[in-house]
């Protein structure tokens, strides 16, 4: 299996993943023909890299080539690399991502998902939205959750992702007036940056908006 090691790696790859630095005239078909794995492994292993747009010197996570075994399901070649062994014939460990699929959002802190918890547990859990939680884990999938995967956890009362901005939470006593004022705003910028709230909602405790 072709690969390109690296003792100072920044990366932290999954188990039965090395790391490869991608080369000028690489392609992701032509990596994934070359090392006997299909593109969609090394995108599952890479969730956070354009593969459209990468450029050379990138560093990537490559996984084990599959092979054919009588055993049910695909099993690794027995490449691996440190302290991670892998016997041949292993089945493939699930991919667990290192890192969530781009940066948490300001004020966002980055957790992991417990065994056994499903996607309405985390949103019962942080009292977040579906849609909050979905802007911010875009490739964090309700159906498969995988326990260890890394997320960002939006604060509790979160609607929506506020996408490169700060968020604040309501509190006793404030309204849409007061918040602007406060924040030397307009209420108008304060409604446009949070679309889906009706004014009266900015004098609910413990909803959190978005703010310039």
């Amino acid at each position: 299996m072709e690969q390109q090691p690296q003792n100072n790696a920044s990366r932290i790859c999954p188990r039965g993943a090395s790391y490869y630095i991608w080369r000028e005239g690489d392609t992701l078909s032509s990596l994934a023909q070359r090392n006997s794995i299909s593109a969609r492994d090394i995108e599952s292993f890479n969730p956070e890299i354009p593969f459209q747009s990468i450029t050379a010197g990138t560093e990537i996570c490559l996984p084990a080539r599959v092979i054919t075994s009588q055993q049910e399901g695909p099993v690794l070649d027995g490449t691996a690399q440190d302290d991670n062994t892998v016997t041949p014939g292993m089945p493939l460990p699930p991919i667990v991502p290192t890192r969530p699929s781009q940066p948490c959002p300001i004020g966002y802190t980055t957790q992991r998902v417990q065994a056994g918890q499903t996607y309405a547990d985390l949103l019962i859990n942080l009292n977040v939205s579906y849609k909050a939680m979905r802007n911010a884990n875009p490739t964090l999938r309700p159906g498969a959750m995988t326990a260890g995967a890394l997320y960002c956890a939006p604060p509790a009362g979160t609607r929506e992702t506020c996408s490169g901005r700060r968020s604040y939470t309501i509190e006793d006593g404030d309204n849409l007036t007061a918040i602007a004022r406060r924040l030397n705003t307009t209420t108008g910028r304060l409604l446009m940056l949070n679309p889906t709230l009706l004014p009266t909602d900015f004098s609910q405790p413990g909803f959190v908006i978005c703010i310039p």
